[in-house]
């Protein structure tokens, strides 16, 4: 899968871009209908609104603060083309949890959960550099 491409653009305007690409393809379309992510296998994935700033940042331990990720922003359709079956991916199901990973070489997690009306909801996305996380796929998700 590709990477999006935010091209000479100021930190703050990749930022806004990247929350736009995120409501026009996760929340609402165009029109203002509400957007739902089907599976194949009839599942409804359902992103909020909300989801956009936990999504795209990540905590600075030097600051003590939140940041927006452009790691993240650069992998913004990579979570609708996982769930939705676009690539060839591996799904485990924990309980309520739900995890889709997609190695070829980029160790990228896709996280949900099981709502109680069959629904999936959207809880993070992310690049498992750290090897505890690595070592947690591959004890929990890949075996």
């Amino acid at each position: 899968m590709k990477l999006h491409s935010y091209k000479n653009l100021p930190n703050l305007t990749v930022e806004q871009q990247c929350e736009q690409i995120f409501i026009e393809n996760y929340i609402k379309d165009i029109q203002n209908n509400n957007i739902f992510v089907h599976r194949a296998q009839g599942e409804r994935v359902v992103f909020k609104p909300d989801d956009f700033k936990h999504s795209f940042s990540y905590r600075d331990k030097d600051a003590g603060t939140e940041k927006f990720s452009f790691q993240r922003a650069r992998r913004v359709l990579w979570m609708k083309k996982i769930v939705i079956g676009d690539v060839a991916c591996v799904r485990k199901d924990i309980g309520k949890e739900v995890y889709f990973y997609y190695n070829s070489k980029r160790n990228y997690l896709v996280f949900l959960k099981k709502m109680s009306r069959g629904d999936l909801r959207f809880v993070t996305h992310y690049v498992a550099k750290s090897k505890k996380k690595q070592y947690w796929i591959g004890k929990n998700i890949t075996c």
